[in-house]
């Protein structure tokens, strides 16, 4: 008969073995018996229980919020644009020959005369009080508030500046006002005249005081189609060819 004595601790010795095993394997997979990133650990019989120390809940129904992610503020619908696409306040707006939608009238897109301007690359628009006339690029006739009138050829002294110009003033300025050249158009000198007292040397940003109605951007703002009405009454249209006579100065055709 062979007999063994077992050492009484030997039990006691396997669990703190399996114990081991079971803590090894815990700390293997990132946890330990601290609490860290709001999770802690619960003893257990032999084994580690892992339980949450905060509930953690979602902020407006989002898992996550989103961050670099900004939702441009709103005015009647429409976002304000940032620095990029500056925001055209809507006394601004271009109101072409119908005083356009900033006013409630018809939209360029609405009538004939706003279709003939963009097809002509003229158009009619207010800013702050002033009224302007814009070609291409350039404003070639800035109507003040105060009836000031400034004329611009851009550098550009072609028949088509010289057209417009005198179509604006035909229109919206008092009766007479007209640029006229000496010369041949583009490599004579042209002046600003009323036909009968006065003449003076055409420049850019020339101003005529009082050469036009006060507040005709707030006139139109408050009566849609002023602008196509004076044209209308003037004769006047940025459409067709070049309409001016004696070297440029019957104008506006």
């Amino acid at each position: 008969t062979i007999r063994c004595d077992v050492p009484a601790d030997l039990g006691s010795t396997k669990a703190r073995m399996e114990d081991a095993v079971v803590e090894k394997q815990v700390l293997a997979n990132g946890y330990s018996g601290h609490p860290e990133n709001g999770v802690s650990a619960a003893e257990g019989k032999g084994m580690k229980v892992l339980t949450k120390a905060d509930e953690v809940k979602p902020e407006n129904g989002l898992e996550k919020p989103f961050e670099g992610l900004s939702v441009a503020p709103t005015e009647n619908g429409v976002p304000l644009m940032g620095e990029a696409g500056v925001t055209v306040p809507e006394e601004q707006m271009v109101m072409a020959a119908a005083n356009g939608t900033a006013t409630g009238g018809k939209s360029q897109r609405e009538n004939g005369a706003g279709a003939k301007n963009r097809g002509n690359n003229t158009h009619v628009y207010c800013i702050e009080g002033d009224t302007f006339v814009r070609l291409h690029q350039t404003n070639i006739v800035s109507i003040r508030a105060n009836g000031d009138v400034a004329l611009s050829s851009g550098g550009w002294r072609t028949h088509q500046t010289l057209k417009g110009v005198n179509t604006a003033l035909k229109a919206f300025a008092l009766p007479g006002l007209q640029v006229v050249t000496d010369g041949h158009l583009t490599d004579g000198s042209w002046r600003v005249t009323n036909g009968r007292d006065w003449s003076t040397q055409f420049y850019d940003g020339v101003t005529v005081p009082g050469a036009a109605p006060q507040n005709l951007a707030a006139q139109a703002a408050h009566m849609p189609g002023l602008f196509d009405q004076m044209m209308a009454n003037a004769g006047a249209s940025f459409e067709g060819g070049y309409g001016g006579g004696g070297g440029g100065g019957g104008g506006g055709g």
